[in-house]
């Protein structure tokens, strides 16, 4: 219910970028995941809410990547008396 790249197209000589997101009050509330509607395998249409189960989970806002993998920052500082130089 957050926001998701899909992909490019080409209009008018540019390419753009095409995002898929719900409004914020829709977002919210997992209720209204009902209101989304996917093809199914015989292409019919039928709630998002009949093909997931939604579960509350936590987890750290952003991830720090360097190279693409995930990394930490740490921010030290040397105890009174100790030298960061040798």
């Amino acid at each position: 219910m957050g926001s998701g790249f899909i992909n490019y197209f080409n209009r008018f000589g540019r390419q753009w970028q095409t995002y898929v997101q719900a409004e914020a009050n829709i977002a919210k509330n997992t209720d209204s995941l009902g209101q989304f509607y996917v093809r199914n395998n015989v292409g019919d249409t039928v709630p998002l809410a009949a093909l997931t189960t939604i579960r509350k989970t936590e987890g750290p806002e952003f991830t720090m990547r360097y190279n693409l993998f995930r990394s930490e920052q740490l921010n030290v500082s040397a105890k009174p008396g100790f030298s960061s130089t040798r």
